[in-house]
């Protein structure tokens, strides 16, 4: 969610479904990420607050998963491997170890090798934008509208006049 007090209302939610306590059994903070976690009386992981101070509106990506671009924010941390832990179909150590590397720009990170199986020593480059992949920019601020967006795209599907 963007607003934390939301974050803080849905938590409220799966406590009273859970019947878990209002504070949290940890907290872990490190820079500008705190999390939040609830645990029951088997020590199970139910609930997670990830807080990510100062991050505009988008995807959280970071630690060399994803590529930045409109709601793509790279802020150091990566949502879809920190879901993926929390549901137990990714591997932890692996994250550990990935987070203990050092931060390397993403304009300053190798091209990844091609899969291609005969292709050796090809490197594959991201694709360039369109314009059909630019965003329009909202007339006020200069960013993108996301109400503008989304209501676009729901004409473009059929589902709003």
């Amino acid at each position: 969610t963007v607003s934390p007090s939301n974050a803080e209302a849905i938590a409220g939610q799966w406590r009273g479904v859970h019947r878990l306590e209002k504070a949290p059994t940890r907290r872990e903070a490190a820079g500008p990420h705190a999390k939040q976690v609830w645990r029951n009386g088997a020590g199970e992981a139910l609930i997670e607050i990830n807080m990510i101070a100062g991050m505009g509106h988008g995807t959280p990506l970071g630690n060399g998963l994803g590529a930045p671009g409109p709601y793509m924010l790279d802020v150091g941390i990566a949502s879809t491997r920190e879901i993926a832990q929390f549901w137990g179909i990714a591997a932890t150590e692996e994250s550990a170890s990935r987070k203990s590397r050092p931060q390397v720009p993403v304009n300053q990170r190798p091209l990844p090798q091609s899969p291609a199986p005969g292709i050796v020593n090809a490197k594959t480059k991201p694709p360039q934008s369109t314009a059909i992949h630019q965003f329009p920019r909202h007339p006020e601020s200069g960013q993108p509208g996301v109400k503008k967006i989304i209501e676009d795209a729901l004409r473009a599907a059929g589902l709003m006049r």
